[in-house]
């Protein structure tokens, strides 16, 4: 943890500076734009008085844990890789997905999804409904139903990433990270970057207010999950 904490505020310094330096650079077209961003309504010079040194703590833990539980993934036996499968017509293989949010169950998930991963790894939002997925290497989780070439008995070929569900990654621990903020992040990226893949946060800290990573750990970018239409 203490190496992680060094790493994120390195990191942290190091955007700073180079923030400093590319706003006053006369290389940077938008210049005026981002000056007044941060010296409108005496926004630069402005003291606050209410600093509460609880919540800087709990925000860096979340940051710092949303970058460790990723890295945790990857080198963990089997190096569980997880994506984001966008549903909203039902999750099936031809069709693209993107559903709006429901209670409902589409019939045919479970030709794809073990039952127990289809509401834990299930997020509403913004009108959509997203599962956090990886894909299955245990011959021992089984479909229920019957499809072309895979067939009763077969295993489901996506399953829950161990640890990435809402019931674990409830807001209640792990730096208080939520699956819903892995989600929220790495969609509005995908958005952001024309519906592909790859976005990254920018120099600025992904500010659409002016405020440098205003978003927090929600912030487009900060997580990185590949997103899928369909399955």
């Amino acid at each position: 943890m203490s190496s992680a904490f060094g790493s994120f505020f390195t990191a942290w310094e190091a955007t700073e500076t180079n923030y400093q330096k590319e706003i006053f650079s006369e290389d940077n077209d938008t210049v005026i734009v981002d000056l007044w961003d941060v010296l409108q309504d005496g926004m630069i010079s402005t003291m606050p008085i209410d600093i509460d040194l609880s919540s800087i703590t709990s925000e860096a833990q979340k940051i710092v844990y949303g970058q460790m539980i990723p890295l945790a993934w990857s080198v963990a036996p089997g190096k569980f890789v997880p994506y984001i499968f966008h549903d909203t017509a039902g999750l099936t293989i031809h069709r693209k997905t993107g559903d709006s949010c429901s209670s409902n169950t589409p019939g045919d998930i479970s030709f794809w999804i073990t039952s127990d991963a289809v509401s834990k790894s299930k997020v509403c939002w913004n009108g959509n409904t997203l599962y956090v997925l990886g894909v299955s290497s245990s011959p021992d989780l089984l479909i229920s139903q019957n499809q072309p070439d895979l067939g009763p008995g077969s295993p489901a070929p996506f399953v829950a990433i161990p640890g990435g569900t809402t019931d674990v990654l409830d807001g209640n621990s792990f730096g208080s990270v939520m699956l819903d903020d892995m989600v929220i992040s790495a969609y509005s990226g995908y958005l952001q970057n024309g519906n592909r893949n790859g976005y990254q946060v920018p120099s600025n800290g992904g500010s659409t207010d002016g405020l440098f990573f205003s978003g927090g750990i929600q912030t487009a970018g900060f997580f990185t999950l590949q997103l899928h239409q369909h399955l």
